[in-house]
């Protein structure tokens, strides 16, 4: 997977795209990270099947248990 063909940062110019438009670093409220659990992926939409925040449930290290994604507002 290469993350450059959902995501580009610009630093020198504050923005970021995601593909087809771009965004200013100024126009972002909000920034969450979001795990999943494994079970759910590619069962809908992504990241509707949200883990609570808190400490992680045991079994933690079975090979896979969650994916993390990056929620933007």
């Amino acid at each position: 997977m290469n993350i450059d063909e959902y995501i580009r940062f610009e630093v020198l110019n504050k923005q970021f795209t995601i593909p087809p438009d771009t965004y200013s670093y100024n126009d972002v409220v909000r920034v969450s990270v979001l795990n999943e659990k494994a079970k759910y992926k590619e069962k809908g939409i992504p990241f509707t099947a949200i883990l609570p925040s808190g400490p992680l449930p045991s079994g933690i290290l079975q090979d896979p248990y969650l994916f993390v994604g990056v929620k933007v507002v």
